[in-house]
């Protein structure tokens, strides 16, 4: 039997029929039919529920039951094959009945050719082809909304958690600026009062500051409104100034910090500021969630044909399944949100944005809550600057 050829089932109780339909198909040019027959209602539910051929083709007549019933019975069994009704009695009510039952074609076997059969065939062929087609189609758009509905009910946690994350962010410091206005407006404080109260006004401010800049960067991110500007910069002094504008916070947290870098130029093409911003990023979230007395460590490499900023804390690592959306924005692991110093969850979106900026990549590595964490810059590395 040639590999192409088309495997017809014949569910006719009338050895008359099959005959017939062997004759008509042996004058199909090509000889491209393999023909198989049952005999019985129940054998014919049977082989259709296997869907091993290509096309069926059922007798109106089979015993005390039709063809029409086998078809609605299948149908409701879930098996959708390309049917061929096949019946003697041509009548209107035949018809109707075999469109209700959605057969794919009506034959009417008086009237049966080798040139009716082989179109009747082809055209059901056809049309499993398409139904599939459409299958596959509804299948996908299903999936892509399916799909597209669990990114906007995460969208909308997101903005939840948001919201409520700012609200409480904003509260610590806008009310240590009232109090702190209200003790100098009402409480006739002495000189030193009033320093010590202005600095508290000035940290508070600067925190709110930095939140609303962060919050600006932020838009511009998502907006594709936030560029930069490359130049042939060595990362080393880049990666020095970063933990220098961060050791307040460091030390701050009582954090022992080592830094680590070679003693050959590492060339970048880069924005130099916004490389600085994201190791800031990077320092901040690792010195905000390790313990007091942690250790913080910075390095930069080359590896091959790439230069690595490293940025690895003892803090309180991350789970594997956590890793996942980490640079989402807005977005805080849950041990991160346990912390009483939480975050905006803008830090590692903007880090991760700029670097996909400079054409690198940023990489997380943890072996899970409680054992710290690794981010890891990848940036192309550039030429020589030349003399």
């Amino acid at each position: 039997m040639p590999r192409s050829a088309i495997r017809v089932l014949l569910v006719d109780d009338d050895p008359d029929d099959h005959d017939l339909l062997r004759r008509l198909l042996a004058k199909v040019e090509g000889a491209r039919y393999q023909l198989d027959c049952v005999f019985t209602y129940e054998e014919g539910r049977q082989a259709v529920q296997r869907c091993e051929h290509d096309v069926y083709l059922i007798d109106y007549r089979l015993g005390e039951h039709d063809g029409i019933e086998l078809i609605r019975e299948v149908a409701r069994e879930g098996c959708r094959a390309p049917t061929l009704l096949m019946t003697a009695r041509g009548s209107y009510d035949a018809d109707l009945e075999a469109m209700e039952a959605q057969v794919t074609d009506y034959l009417d076997k008086q009237r049966l050719d080798p040139v009716l059969l082989e179109r009747a065939i082809r055209y059901a062929m056809r049309q499993k082809e398409v139904e599939q087609a459409l299958q596959d189609a509804r299948d996908s758009l299903e999936a892509r909304v399916a799909e597209r509905t669990a990114e906007l009910t995460e969208a909308q946690r997101l903005k939840d958690q948001f919201m409520a994350t700012l609200g409480h962010e904003l509260r610590s410091p806008l009310a240590a600026i009232g109090n702190g206005v209200h003790l100098l407006r009402h409480h006739g404080a002495g000189q030193a009062a009033v320093l010590r109260t202005c600095d508290m006004l000035e940290r508070q401010l600067d925190q709110v500051t930095r939140l609303v800049s962060g919050l600006q960067e932020a838009a511009r991110l998502q907006s594709g409104m936030l560029h930069i500007r490359k130049e042939r910069v060595d990362l080393s002094p880049l990666v020095t100034q970063g933990v220098e504008a961060c050791r307040a916070l460091i030390e701050e947290h009582r954090h022992q910090l080592s830094l680590s870098l070679p003693a050959e130029p590492l060339w970048v093409d880069a924005d130099a500021d916004r490389l600085v911003q994201v190791l800031c990023n990077l320092l901040e979230n690792a010195a905000l969630y390790t313990n007091p007395g942690g250790r913080i460590s910075v390095a930069a490499d080359r590896d091959e044909d790439s230069v690595l900023m490293r940025v690895r804390d003892t803090g309180i690592g991350i789970a594997p399944e956590a890793r996942v959306g980490l640079f989402q924005l807005f977005t805080r692991t849950p041990e991160a949100q346990g912390r009483s110093q939480k975050g905006m969850g803008i830090g590692l979106a903007l880090a991760r944005g700029l670097v996909e900026m400079h054409e690198g990549s940023v990489e997380v590595y943890s072996d899970g809550p409680g054992h710290g964490s690794e981010f890891v810059v990848r940036l192309p590395q550039a030429a020589a600057h030349p003399s």
